[in-house]
């Protein structure tokens, strides 16, 4: 077996504390980084399949070990880090978090997945709790999925907020508190959604833009999926121009023939719903005539962004998950070979994972291993965040890329966002909102003659410590932004691109959206389940990635801090989807629609949540019949029908009769981003504010979920308008470019608002005869 060869955490001793996913999940993460993870293995642990992917190359010792105060200070006192959920009560981990305050150079990280009686929640639960499984629209019946993305992006935002929490320990001298609310991290990841639902500006069209045909799921002459995205106007042109050479020219005249002048020069924003039904008619004739393989092979071919649509098996088994190592072989205690996520993050550091199996020790071991840390802390309550006087120029797009510049601009650093485009489309202002806000901004037009080289001396200017792009490897090198050209300017540069697909597979010159890899990884196959195709509506996979990113950075900053100089990182959004789909590498997805109760259902007088773990269908058939022990008797279908005949909370006090710890079965009311949006808007620091923005008026913004005690706030400033500079850059007029209006004049009345909901609802209509086309 091979052992980590990523070194950035090398010498750092983590304390697993817990058994909830996040808190096991972080472990892994931190492990296959280079630290050394010791989980207690105490009563309340449950030892389950996935546990083989989460534990490998983890040190373990038993609870009971840890029977005195004594023990446990001289474990603490060896410890960096303690991550633990407050979801175990065994009285042996009480008692370490009772001494906590003992060793005040621990970086204390408290992911909170609760409830208000202490009961860890399920992760449908905690989705339902968050307004996870909510519409854009707010309208329809809940749809609860197999997807555990409250747990999954918990566990990212853990990683980044520990390795930032060492850098401020070892650039200050303080020690630290984390506490990340499981269902504040949700609320961060439907940050569009709340944008959309807080009445946008009045030139915002969502809708609109989603109804485009020229991004959209198709079907193919193999009953199969293909998805396309052509968003840019040069990717209109490649793709007319594709059509044409490939004998397809009949329907590139149709298409040609119904496009209006402003669809050519923004393919999201249609000139009206005729135009978009007659060109979703063209292109639905059009994918039947092929497969969806001979599709997604020709429009690559093309670099257009595209997927067909696979399930998970699929995707581990294609050549650029195996190629890239993306999963990699394990051979567990008993033998059995499983696949297990490779590498989160490219580095010059390494790039490896954790692959021994768990080793079982004394408390007597540990100590002995575990050198005793001599870290004084002179300020305790010192609030400086941990990047303060980091500059970073982020010339990335969308949201992987400005969603990590985000990131670490919360943690301190001065993130310049540089654009080098002449066109800015109306559908990138809200990304550019949500995820470009904290930082200040600089344009240049690089296709003008002598851009490059403004471009180049605006960097020179700048002077940062990291720089951030999300380009193709030959659009950097053609711009002189590749990293051995910068290299050569400052050896000591963080140099971070982010890809759509992993660079070390045969994809690695594909460009990549959300949803192609929600289409190519299996995400789209599993939340769609056994519906029309439909996709996961909230970015996990771009702003997981852009969290990741940040890690990143911070990893090699705090590298850099002990003398190992710059760093060339990258990053990509395939693994996200990885991590989100891992359980199912020992616990493969069932083909029965009916295997588990879980999901929504409606009582008398309101709709709830239900979660069942698979060992207790016995116990929630007696909530119908007391004598009934027989799983076999439950089913969906008498469920819906038996559940509306009372109101919720009758259901919950019988279920406190049979499952009283609330571990095995749980019940919670569906919550709706409205309500969410009311109350966080309505709390003293709240997650969501709003904010003025200078061209869109008053705008919802969103702060980070993580919270660091002690540190120093953050002001939440808008972003600059797109297209513009700020004014402590000097950029030569000749290669500047004039904010394009999109906006129209924020006096709004309710005439005015009426009519916005009526464009709305008319492109609602196009995208429901897109998905009646799917189903034909």
């Amino acid at each position: 077996m091979s052992v980590a060869i990523h070194h950035s955490l090398d010498g750092i001793n983590v304390l697993e504390l817990g058994s909830s996913r996040p808190v096991k999940l972080t472990g892994m993460i931190l492990r296959d980084l280079g630290a050394s993870v010791l989980r207690l293995d105490s009563i309340a642990s449950k030892e389950e399949k996935s546990s083989m992917i989460y534990d490998r190359s983890k040190l373990v010792i038993d609870a009971s070990e840890c029977s005195s105060p004594e023990i446990i200070d001289s474990l603490l006192y060896r410890t960096d880090v303690v991550i633990d959920d407050a979801c175990c009560h065994d009285q042996v981990v009480e008692n370490i978090r009772n001494r906590y305050n003992q060793a005040k150079h621990c970086i204390i990280c408290s992911i909170q997945t609760e409830t208000g009686e202490g009961i860890a929640l399920h992760e449908k639960i905690a989705g339902a709790v968050s307004g996870l499984y909510d519409t854009p629209s707010g309208l329809g019946f809940p749809h609860a999925y197999d997807l555990p993305i409250a747990s999954t992006a918990t566990a990212f935002h853990s990683a980044n907020a520990i390795v930032m929490a060492l850098i401020g320990r070892y650039r200050y001298a303080t020690g630290c508190a984390i506490t990340i609310p499981v269902e504040k991290v949700v609320y961060t990841m439907q940050v569009i959604i709340a944008m959309i639902r807080s009445n946008p500006p009045l030139h915002w069209e969502p809708f609109r833009w989603l109804a485009s045909p020229f991004t959209g799921i198709y079907k193919t002459s193999d009953c199969k999926y293909i998805y396309i995205h052509v968003a840019m106007p040069r990717h209109l042109r490649n793709f007319l121009f594709l059509l044409d050479s490939s004998g397809f020219k009949e329907e590139k005249l149709q298409i040609k023939s119904l496009l209006h002048k402003e669809t050519r020069l923004d393919p999201m924003v249609l000139k009206s719903l005729r135009e978009s039904l007659k060109i979703s008619k063209v292109l639905n004739t059009l994918f039947r005539k092929k497969t969806a393989e001979f599709w997604e092979e020709l429009l690559s071919k093309a670099t257009l962004c595209c997927a067909r649509m696979r399930n998970f098996d699929e995707w581990r088994e294609s050549p650029q998950v195996i190629e890239s190592a993306e999963l990699v072989s394990f051979t567990g205690k008993d033998e059995n070979k499983f696949m297990v996520p490779g590498k989160l993050i490219k580095s010059l550091s390494g790039d490896g994972i954790a692959l021994n199996h768990s080793e079982r020790l004394s408390i007597d071991e540990i100590i002995n291993r575990w050198t005793e840390r001599k870290i004084a802390i002179d300020n305790p309550g010192k609030s400086t965040l941990p990047l303060h006087g980091v500059k970073i120029i982020d010339m990335s797009r969308i949201i992987a890329g400005p969603f990590a510049g985000k990131t670490l601009a919360d943690y301190g650093a001065e993130v310049i966002h540089l654009s080098i485009r002449k066109n800015q489309l109306s559908w990138e202002e809200p990304f550019h909102i949500a995820f470009n806000a904290g930082k200040k901004s600089v344009v240049v037009d690089c296709s003008r003659p002598g851009g490059k080289d403004e471009l180049l001396r605006i960097i020179r200017q700048i002077r940062p410590d990291v720089i951030i792009h999300n380009f193709l490897d030959n659009a950097a090198n053609k711009l002189g932004i590749d990293y051995e050209s910068l290299k050569k300017e400052n050896p000591e540069i963080i140099y971070l691109n982010i890809n759509g697909y992993n660079p070390d597979g045969p994809w690695k010159m594909r460009p990549g959206f959300e949803q192609c890899v929600q289409a190519a990884s299996g995400i789209l196959h599993t939340y769609s389940a056994h519906t029309t195709p439909q996709f996961l509506q909230m970015p996990f996979i771009d702003m997981s990635t852009g969290i990741i990113s940040s890690l990143a950075v911070a990893l090699s900053f705090f590298q850099k801090l002990q003398g190992n100089g710059g760093n060339h990182v990258s990053t990509s959004l395939s693994p996200s989807a990885i991590y989100l789909q891992m359980d199912r590498l020992v616990t493969p997805q069932s083909n029965t629609a009916d295997v588990n109760p879980s999901g929504f259902y409606r009582a008398r007088d309101t709709i709830f949540c239900l979660s069942v773990k698979e060992n207790a269908v016995s116990t929630l058939a007696k909530l119908f019949d007391e004598n009934q022990s027989d799983k076999n008797m439950v089913n969906i279908a008498d469920l819906k029908v038996l559940f509306r005949k009372h109101p919720f909370s009758f259901w919950k006090s019988k279920l406190l009769k049979f499952d009283i710890t609330g571990n095995t079965i749980q019940m919670a009311p569906y919550v709706n981003m409205k309500s969410i949006l009311a109350n966080e808007l309505n709390a003293r620091d709240g997650l969501f504010t709003y904010a003025a923005h200078e061209k869109a008026g008053n705008i919802l913004t969103c702060r980070s979920p993580v919270r660091m005690s002690p540190q120093a706030t953050t002001s939440l400033l808008p972003a600059e308008p797109l297209g513009k500079s700020s004014s402590k850059f000097e950029v030569n007029p000749d290669y500047y470019t004039e904010l394009k209006q999109f906006t129209v004049t924020n006096n709004e009345s309710r005439l005015r608002r009426m009519k916005w909901y009526i464009r709305q609802i008319k492109w609602i209509v196009a995208i429901i005869m897109k998905g009646k086309a799917l189903k034909r």
